[in-house]
C-alpha cells in the first residue's frame, strides 16, 4: 500500500511540505486552519479543513468535532465524561463532540486503535 508520508500546505504564497507523523492536530480558524506540528511550530494555512481531512483520511488521523482533526498518535489522555483530549506537549484540551464521542470511543477501544501503536513502534 502506497502511503501519502508528506502534505503540502498553503502558507501565504508558499506551499510548506510537512511530514504527516509530525502533524499533531488541524484545527479551523474561520476560513483557514492551523497546523500544529510536533515541534511546538504551528502554520496559518489556506487549505480548506475539508481538504486536509481527505489528504489525512488514510492516515491515523480523526475528526474529532467540526473544528478539530487529532493525530491518534498523539492522543495521551482522553476524559470521557468531558469528552476531552490531550495531546503530546499541549496543555490545552480538544473537544469531542457529543455526535462523533460514541464512534470515537469504539474506535479507541478497537484493535483498530492498537494497531496505530504498534505500527508506530516498529
Amino acid at each position: 500500500m502506497n502511503q501519502l508520508e508528506r502534505i503540502a500546505f498553503k502558507v501565504g504564497r508558499d506551499l510548506v511540505f510537512v511530514g504527516i507523523q509530525d502533524v499533531v492536530l488541524v484545527e479551523a480558524e474561520n476560513i483557514y486552519c492551523r497546523v500544529v506540528l510536533t515541534t511546538g511550530e504551528s502554520l496559518l494555512v489556506s487549505n480548506t479543513m475539508h481538504s486536509i481531512e481527505r489528504l489525512l483520511s488514510f492516515s491515523h488521523f480523526f475528526k474529532v468535532h467540526r473544528s478539530y482533526i487529532v493525530n491518534l498518535q498523539c492522543v495521551v489522555r482522553y476524559n470521557r465524561s468531558d469528552g476531552e483530549l490531550y495531546l503530546n506537549g499541549r496543555t490545552d484540551a480538544v473537544p469531542v463532540s457529543r455526535a462523533i464521542k460514541p464512534m470515537f470511543e469504539q474506535l479507541i477501544l478497537s484493535d483498530r486503535f492498537a494497531l496505530v501503536f504498534k505500527d508506530d513502534a516498529h
